[in-house]
């Protein structure tokens, strides 16, 4: 969906560009950015329990190069955007605010 928050044209233009590429009528599209989520989300699970247990900055590094050059990056630009609006996020992004400017 275009972000409410662009101002009309922009708007238009999104949604211009939504219904154009067919970015939500092609289940596979769709599905590609639910499994992107899923996989950003795990990701940052995984990154938070091993800083929880004071790993140290050298051996969290690795992983947050692997979540950079994950597929879709959009989704993941999106969900720290987003953050404050859904919950499961706001909780994760609050354990680990630096993610917010990976």
């Amino acid at each position: 969906m275009p972000r409410y928050s662009l101002d009309s044209k922009d708007y238009q233009r999104a949604d211009y560009t939504i219904e154009v590429l067919r970015l939500n009528d092609r289940d596979y599209l769709v599905e590609a950015r639910k499994e992107a989520f899923y996989n950003y989300r795990a990701r940052l699970g995984e990154y938070i329990k091993k800083k929880e247990t004071d790993t140290p900055l050298d051996q969290l590094k690795p992983m947050i190069t692997a979540l950079q050059r994950m597929q879709h990056p959009t989704i993941w630009k999106e969900m720290q955007r987003q953050q404050q609006f859904i919950p499961e996020l706001k909780k994760l992004f609050e354990l680990a605010p630096e993610a917010l400017t990976w």
